[in-house]
């Protein structure tokens, strides 16, 4: 029957022809039953009787119905209406991608969100079953929001025998020597009419993503005969220079390319991954249009029935607070707010549950990538928003570890088996592009090693709920692969506490001296206005605690708040490891180190603890002296925490202190510029250099840094090494700085005392200690414990002042404390006369001062056998 504008046809309105080809005629209609616009495929005219050509448009119809993914059509009906086979499939407005190359080649950000489109849709036909055998321009239609639909299964092959069933297809649709494909796009095999599988596919998505890159196509010549010999005889030509196609993606094209199928990539999954870890590490934005599917889970999900003991199926239930509506309070906070969620995710995630399981045995953690976002300014800001969702969503999984990967880092090999190592099995990525009041995350998961993609898929929001997105989709991520949890919802009381909260991450996360004070009354007004909402506790503790760190104008009084802020948050939730984690942290600066220890072990109690509070662990074993527990913790702590700038100075340090030369060397540890850069990586940088016996170089560095920017830390750090250099005059002059803002820093006035007496400055040294003993007595008033006591009364024995007999520093106990508690008693007692004491002295240790270097220069000092180094 004749079809053409304005005809009926098997209850389709027929529009117009949208184009025409060999093997069939495409309309525009209208499906007169459901009024929507379809795409109307029937055979051409004089073709009805074609065995061969309704074969094939059967095959089309029942392969691609066996589909469902939002970049490939989908099948509406298939049919026949006197005599002539047709199918009805989704209308795609837009135009092909033979349209768009014939303007050229298109921008690289552009095309490379394409060739993710492409891939991936491909890659969940091969998992199918199906095989396109016609990947071509002509057929990919690119919509107008930049979505990807591929077309035309007319020449696909069924791989999957239960898919073969399905469609009841046997046999092939070709006869022997019919070459099937289009000549410009056939792979090797297709030209020899060898057997085909997947990787024939990823041939001919070499040449499309060739074409999309260079605006030209590698193999085409003025016959289909010679391009076919091209395909089989010649290599592709270089990229055009003008292009300036990255290496990264380059090498990825070439090996679609590569002659040999056993040298492609293995998959369209793996060929997937590639593409966006090099759209990741060239830091180009994916397409927006980038749609990717739900695949087969690796584990079934939960189905909501109880679980026997034992078993790790978990069940995902995530919220994120309600009413918060971005339209009306636009996107000032959402950069904050991304890292509030990272900050809680892999440091205090564990408020979020009433309590946890242990954590499983076997590896499960999730590293979350950074999503990708469409532009800048605010849409950076949404996919930060969006990542720390996710991060945060995840984290409330029992004994989850979720690792928040930084922006910046790319996820090259190295990378991938260090978060493996730590625990890694899962990555999750993907892209964020806002239109207007909608916004659209896709994200995709992989299993690492190997980079398998195990689960895909994109969700759109509208307004306030489109903040809801990264949790939603963590939760169907995570039930997709078995993770579960059963968390409580995060609901802020109401604004002013959400705003505070905020604004006191931001300040914290910050690591910048300058800004504790709002970061502690920003915390402090969350407490105030909602005593019962646990989040801001640990974070309170935290920034209280930093004034210690950071030696910013320091109180003890921080301390004391500390320790009753944490004591209020153990009241609402005592199993939460970070409040637990915190107390630990505030007995080591109050010199409790039998209590730190007793920290530790409740820590190891704790399901997430252990890791959680390794840092902690660490420093516990140092200063008890345990340098080879130490060697063993050192790279747990490392891969649990891979990211932490903080646990990388402290790992370079201790290496250092331990004499590990090798191990602080470790190229995987970031580098530092004296002149610029975060502290904490020069800092870094310089016990690496201590590491290879380079003081001098070291000190001269850090003395630079603090010239700059006058920071009391590096300013401490400075000192010390320069008394490790031997120069304890700029010594001297170094710790000055630190202990004007820490002046309860008692380490760093044992330093100043030895750095006077290492110069020969005597009175000085006797000055320093008498400075000390006001700092030292105030402690000991404060905490009661015997370092206190004993820092008190070795100052006292050093500048003279009374109370400092022997018979006092005797009484003292120092079993269960740490190294540097037993080394301060007896050398105590041999600045009292009792030089006996010197033998077998105690090395001490500390993960901050070089303590177990530093001090046989005083027993030296003391025996006669090291001079003073006179002025």
């Amino acid at each position: 029957m004749e079809i053409s504008p304005g005809a009926t046809f098997a209850g389709y309105e027929i529009v117009e022809l949208l184009g025409r080809g060999g093997q069939s005629r495409v309309f525009s209609a209208v499906d007169l039953a459901l009024r929507r616009t379809v795409a109307l495929k029937v055979l051409p005219e004089g073709s009805a009787g074609d065995e061969l050509a309704r074969k094939r448009l059967l095959l089309e119809a029942r392969a691609a119905s066996a589909l469902s993914h939002p970049g490939i059509a989908t099948i509406y009906q298939v049919g026949e209406e006197d005599g002539t086979p047709f199918i009805s499939m989704e209308y795609v407005e837009g135009e092909s991608l033979f349209t768009r190359l014939e303007r050229g080649a298109p921008p690289l950000a552009e095309a490379v969100g394409l060739m993710v489109q492409i891939a991936d849709a491909v890659s969940y036909a091969h998992k199918k079953g199906v095989l396109h055998r016609d990947l071509k321009p002509a057929n990919v239609v690119v919509t107008p929001e930049g979505r990807v639909k591929l077309l035309d299964f007319g020449l696909a092959k069924l791989v999957s025998e239960s898919l073969r069933q399905q469609v009841r297809v046997s046999g092939e649709l070709t006869g022997d020597g019919l070459v099937v494909g289009t000549a410009s796009y056939l792979s090797p095999e297709q030209a020899r009419d060898r057997e085909l599988d997947a990787r024939s596919d990823l041939f001919s998505l070499g040449i499309v993503f060739y074409e999309l890159l260079s605006g030209r196509q590698p193999f085409e010549r003025s016959t289909p005969a010679a391009t076919m010999l091209a395909i089989l005889t010649e290599e592709p030509p270089p990229f055009p220079p003008e292009r300036a196609v990255p290496q990264e993606l380059s090498r990825i094209v070439l090996r679609l390319l590569d002659k040999d199928p056993g040298r492609r990539p293995g998959s369209a999954a793996e060929l997937l991954a590639e593409l966006q870890g090099a759209a990741r590490s060239l830091g180009l934005p994916i397409s927006s249009g980038t749609l990717l599917s739900t695949t087969v889970p690796a584990r079934p999900p939960s189905t909501g029935v109880a679980v026997p003991e034992g078993q790790s199926t978990r069940r995902l239930e995530a919220a994120l607070p309600p009413g918060l509506d971005a339209r009306r309070r636009g996107l000032r906070w959402l950069a904050a707010l991304a890292a509030a969620a990272t900050l809680l995710a892999v440091t205090a995630g564990a408020w979020l549950l009433a309590r946890r399981s242990r954590p499983p045995a076997r590896a499960d953690g999730v590293a979350v990538v950074p999503l990708s976002p469409a532009g800048g300014g605010d849409d950076r800001n949404l996919a930060r928003l969006v990542s720390g969702q996710l991060a945060e969503t995840l984290s409330r999984a029992p004994g989850m570890r979720v690792v928040l990967v930084p922006e910046g880092v790319t996820l090259a090999a190295p990378t991938i088996e260090r978060l493996v190592e730590g625990g890694v099995r899962w990555v999750l990525d993907g892209t964020v592009f806002p239109s207007g009041d909608d916004v659209t995350v896709t994200l995709t998961m992989r299993e690492e090693p190997g980079g398998r993609v195990v689960w895909a898929k994109s969700a759109r929001g509208r307004g306030a709920e489109s903040l809801s997105l990264g949790a939603r989709l963590a939760s169907e991520a995570g039930g997709a692969v078995g993770i579960a949890i059963a968390a409580a919802r995060l609901d802020f009381p109401d604004e002013a506490v959400l705003d505070d909260f905020v604004n006191g991450t931001r300040a914290l996360a910050a690591y910048d001296p300058q800004l504790l004070g709002e970061a502690v009354a920003s915390f402090s007004r969350c407490v105030e206005r909602a005593p019962d909402f646990l989040p801001p506790y640990p974070l309170l503790v935290r920034a209280l605690l930093q004034y210690r760190n950071l030696g910013v104008d320091y109180d003890p009084s921080y301390l004391d708040r500390a320790h009753e802020v944490a004591r209020k948050g153990l009241a609402l939730d005592a199993s939460n490891p970070e409040l637990t984690l915190s107390l630990g942290w505030y007995r080591l600066y109050t010199y409790d180190f039998a209590g730190a220890h007793r920290a530790v072990e409740s820590l190891s109690r704790l399901p997430g603890g252990e890791a959680a509070g390794c840092k902690l662990a660490l420093w516990d074993q140092f200063f008890r002296g345990e340098s080879r527990s130490v060697t063993e913790t050192l790279p747990r702590c490392r891969a649990s925490h891979p990211f932490d700038q903080s646990l990388d100075l402290n790992v370079v340090v201790l290496d250092a202190m331990l004499g590990r030369k090798a191990e602080a060397l470790d190229p995987a540890l970031p580098e530092g510029d004296p002149r610029g850069g975060g502290m904490l990586a020069v800092l870094t940088r310089s016990w690496r250099l201590l590491a290879q016996e380079r003081a001098g170089e070291a000190a001269a560095e850090l003395a630079e840094r603090f010239a700059a920017r006058g920071e009391p830390l590096v300013g401490m750090h400075a000192g010390q090494v320069a008394l490790v250099a031997g120069d304890p005059r700029r010594a001297a002059l170094g710790l000055g700085p630190w202990l004007r803002k820490n002046p309860y820093s008692l380490e760093g006035h044992w330093l100043a005392c030895l750095a006077h007496e290492r110069a020969g400055e005597t009175a000085r040294a006797r000055e320093a200690a008498a400075e000390a003993v006001r700092w030292a007595a105030e402690l000991e008033r404060r905490y009661q414990n015997p370092t206190t006591r004993l820092f008190h009364l070795y100052f006292l024995a050093r500048g003279g002042g009374e109370g400092a007999g022997a018979a006092a520093v005797a009484a003292v106990d120092p079993s269960g404390e740490a190294a540097l508690t037993a080394y301060l008693r007896e050398v105590t007692l041999a600045r009292l006369g009792a030089r006996a004491s010197l033998d077998g002295i105690p090395t001490p240790y500390s993960p901050t001062f070089w303590l177990n270097r530093l001090s046989p220069l005083e027993v030296e000092l003391l025996r006669g056998a090291a001079a003073p180094l006179r002025p």
